[in-house]
């Protein structure tokens, strides 16, 4: 997956650098290097992102607030 690829599919999941980071758990810093190229996408990483299309993103928003309280 390239990085153009991986920024597609966080914008179709609405997802910030910060989110993915956190969703992926890696240092933001690497979910922009992603994006730019700069390291190759893991391909468990691109695998998963389009698969994440099909789930509610909602629900993992809820679910990790849920953890953190």
């Amino acid at each position: 997956m390239t990085g153009e690829q991986f920024q597609t599919h966080l914008r179709r999941l609405d997802l910030l650098f910060k989110e993915a980071a956190e969703l992926f758990e890696c240092n933001e810093r690497t979910v922009r290097r992603w994006a730019h190229d700069e390291l190759p996408v893991p391909t468990a990483v691109g695998l998963l992102l389009p698969r994440l299309l099909n789930v509610e993103m909602k629900e993992f928003r809820t679910s990790k607030r849920r953890r953190n309280a």
